[in-house]
Formats: C-alpha cells, structure tokens, sequence
C-alpha cells in the first residue's frame, strides 16, 4: 500500500488536480477497507453470541418440557385426592345407614318391653342400644369429618388441577419463548453471516479502489506513450512527406533521363557501345537466329543473357521463363524470383524485377507456350501484359499480373482467373488462398484465391503419368479435364509492340 501511495504521489507531480482526487480516494479507500476487517471481527463475535444464544433456548425448552411433566403430575395427584374424598363421602352414607340400623333396633327393643316376661332383658338392651347409638352417633360425625375431608380433598385435588394446568402453560410459554429464543438465534447468525459478507464487499470495494488507482496510473502511462507516438507519428509523417517530394523529383529526373536515352536511342548507328534493350532490338540488327543474347534494360548499364525466339510468328520474343527436363529446380525463396535465376541456354527465371522494368520499356504482349507429355502443344497468347503497372512500388505491390486482349491457342484462358493476383512464394505467401499455395506446388506463381492455379507453370516438375504419385501436384494446365494434364515443357515469352501490330 505504501508502494501504491508514492507511485501515486509521483503521478500527482504531472496532474495535480486528477491526482489529488485520486489521492483522497485512495485514503478513503483505505479507511473504509479498515473498518471493514473491524466490521468482520464484530460480525465473528456476533455470531459467537448468537450460538451461545441458541443453546440457552434449548435449555430453556428443556425447562419447559419439564415444567408439563410437573404439572401433569400434579394433575393425576389432584384426581387421587378427589377419588379418596368420594371414598370418605361414601363411609358416611354407611355410617348413616349403622345409624338408622341402631333406631329400628332401638323400636324393636320398646315393642318387647311391653312384654313382661321380657322386661329386665328389654331394659339391658334399651341401655344397650342408647349406648350402640350413642356410638353411632359419633360414627355419624366422624363420617360428617371424613366428608368434610374428603371435601377438602376434592377442593385440593381441583387446586391441583389448576395448578397443574398452570404448569402446562407456564411450559407451553417457556416452550414458545425457547422456540423463540432459537429463532432469535437463526436470526442472529443469518445477521452476523450478513455482517461477514458486508465486510467481505468492503474489503473486496478496497481492492477494487486500489485496482482503480493502479489503472489511473497505468492510463496516464498509457496516455504519455500516446503522446509520444503522436510526436513519432508527426516526425514520420513529415520524413515521409520529405520522401514523397525526394521520390516526385527522381522520378522527373528519371523521366527526363528516359527521355535523354530514348532520343539518343533512336540515334544510335552502328557503334560499338550499341546497347540492345530486348530481343526486337537485336531483331531489328539483322540477327535472326534463336538463341542466347545479351541486353541492357533501359536506365542499366549491366549486361543480361537472355534467350530470345526469332523464328515464333517471324518476331523477336524475350523469354522470360523456360522450362523442358526439370533440370532447374524452380521451388526458389522469394529473392531467387525476384532476381533471376538458372541459364538461359538451358531451364530459367528472368527474374520479377527484370521482367517489370521490360514492360516498363513500352507496350508488351505475353505468349505462354506448353507442350505435355503426349507431345501435344497449345498456346495462349495475351495484346497486353504487364506487372503493378499502377504501383509506385512494384514490389510492394507484389507484381500483380496484368493480362488482356487474350487469343487462344488451344491452351484456354489459363491466366485470365491469375490477374490482379499478387507473386508468391513458399517463404512470402502473398496469394489470397487459405492454405500456402507455392509451398503446396512448389514453386512461385501468381496464384488465385479459390484453387490456387488453373497453370502451374513454375511448379515441382512431375514424371510421366504412372511413374509417381506426385504428378497431380505439379508442373500442368488445366485443359478441361477432371485433373490438370502434367506438362513437358513450357515457355513465357514477350514482345515489344509495334507501331504497325
């Protein structure tokens, strides 16, 4: 958290007010974090309580449950003395019935002392009889005691009744007040657990502040690089400009140096420092043979051998690629197709930048010739062709084909489906296809998005048709078969127009 504070205070140096609003956000954070684990620690003491809570109610239903069993006690004890005062009222009634008993005897002594011969025994048992009621009579009042207490019984026995009565309830309420007590309890844990989440929201709110500050930090880092990519954008954006007038100006200069050349071009006789720019130049010399010759391209000063055809359709044509016996292996990187590659006498690439600064000479048509392995030859032959001829940069633009005008020879449209397609290589993929296309052929091309190639002119030369399982990836046309038919020789080749073509 110190940590936190002094990078913050450092912030605070570049943006006083923002970071003096962060800064009190930061102590309050701070703050409230703390009361938050105090908050905790309360919330843990309370439920503690609240537990300890929970168990004295269960003692107190454990009281009440007794408190039932003591009244129903008192209950069963008020119905036996109300038994024993029936019991006592019942003695009495025989009592009464000894006593009555008594009286008749006492009638029964009175008649027979009418008789003489009775007189002396009728006078024994009439004093008798006033003793045997004399006796009664004190049965009679203790059986008027016995009810009288029995009375008392049944009035002991109702107040033990009520009184047990009164034990129900007092159980019954300390049975409610005990289910209370623990409901009181649940309660009080659901609120101490309440009291732990609320402090858990804080201290997670804390964290949440300080992950603020910390992204405060970072966006005004974030901001200070942006601002200094701005400042990189404008100085690359002014050294760009300074490139573009730089480029506007060799570009005029090379036009007026083009210009200069082709003037002294059209002058040029028969001097030894004759330098041909393509093969209809060296045609235009009287030299009609087909072969290997030497031509600088315009603007060079370099000699370069290429092979040129005199005798096609009595015109001069540049081969740019050859191809009859696989001897030259055309599954080349990126700058081998850039620059050249192979003899010319024998199987060879012009090289990307040489054909481009060809049809940068003037107008040029395109002859692609092909013959397969039965011996068969085709031809398609296109009016106009060139590579990115809209590009500031050609190989930024990756020498897109540009093909028109196309006349058949029998071979079909093969590059009608390639134009617009940028060149590519097994280590520059740059066609449209989802899968690397020169690395699946083997060999550089321009080719299409959907199936790569219709022509695969540069691709691995592939053997006569049984002699190996690779033929259908390789060096073929498509000439309206189910598979592309595989290819014995072939030739690109182009020509300089004419004013009178």
């Amino acid at each position: 958290m110190l940590c936190v504070r002094l990078l913050y205070m450092c912030v605070m140096c570049e943006c006083d007010e923002m970071s003096g609003y962060s800064y009190m956000y930061t102590v309050w954070s701070n703050v409230y974090t703390v009361w938050s684990y105090v908050y905790t620690v309360w919330s843990n003491v309370y439920t503690v309580w609240s537990n300890v809570y929970t168990v004295w109610s269960y003692l107190y239903i454990l009281y009440g449950v007794t408190c039932i069993l003591y009244g129903v006690k008192c209950i069963l004890y008020g119905v036996m003395c109300i038994l024993y005062g029936i019991l006592c009222v019942y003695c009495m009634e025989l009592s009464v019935y000894c006593m009555e008993l008594s009286v008749y005897c006492m009638e029964l002594c009175i008649h027979c002392m009418a008789f003489s011969v009775y007189t002396v025994w009728s006078n024994v048992y009439t004093v008798w009889s006033y003793v045997y009621t004399v006796w009664h009579s004190l049965c009679i009042l203790y059986g008027v005691m016995y009810t009288l207490y029995g009375v008392m019984y049944i009035l002991y026995g109702v107040t033990c009744i009520l009184y047990g009565v009164t034990c129900i309830l007092y159980g019954v309420m300390y049975t409610l007040y005990g289910v209370m007590c623990i409901l009181y309890g649940i309660l009080c844990i659901l609120y101490g657990v309440m009291c732990i989440l609320y402090g858990v929201m804080y201290i997670l709110y804390g964290v949440m502040c300080i992950l603020y500050v910390i992204l405060c930090i970072l966006y005004v880092i974030l901001c200070i690089l942006y601002g200094v990519m701005c400042i990189l954008y404008v100085i690359l954006c002014i050294l760009y400009g300074v490139m573009c007038i730089l480029y506007v100006i060799l570009c005029i200069l090379y036009g007026v140096t083009c210009m200069l050349y082709s003037v002294a071009v059209s002058h040029r006789g028969p001097q030894t420092g004759w330098h041909p720019l393509d093969c209809q130049d060296i045609w235009e010399r009287g030299m009609r043979s087909d072969g290997e010759y030497t031509i600088y391209l315009r603007g060079s000063h370099h000699p370069l051998p290429v092979y040129c055809d005199m005798t096609t359709n009595g015109k001069a044509w540049t081969v740019v690629q050859k191809r009859f016996d696989g001897s030259e292996d055309f599954n080349q990187d990126w700058q081998n197709y850039l620059q050249g590659f192979g003899k010319a006498n024998e199987e060879y690439w012009l090289g990307l930048q040489n054909i481009y600064r060809l049809t940068m000479q003037g107008p040029y048509e395109l002859r692609v010739e092909m013959e397969d392995m039965e011996g068969a030859e085709v031809y398609a032959q296109y009016l106009n062709f060139s590579l990115s001829p809209h590009a500031l940069n050609a190989e930024s633009d990756g020498y897109k084909l540009h093909v028109d005008g196309f006349t058949d020879g029998g071979a079909g449209d093969i590059l009608g489906a390639h134009v617009g397609q940028k060149f590519s290589t097994y280590d520059k993929d740059q066609d449209d296809h989802i899968q690397n296309c020169a690395e699946y052929w083997g060999g550089g091309f321009w080719y299409e998005s959907l199936g790569c190639a219709d022509a695969t002119l540069n691709a691995r030369y592939m053997l006569p048709k049984g002699t190996g399982r690779h033929r259908l990836f390789g060096f073929s046309w498509n000439n309206g078969m189910e598979l592309p038919a595989p290819l014995r020789s072939s030739q690109m080749k182009m020509r300089r127009l004419q004013e009178n073509d």
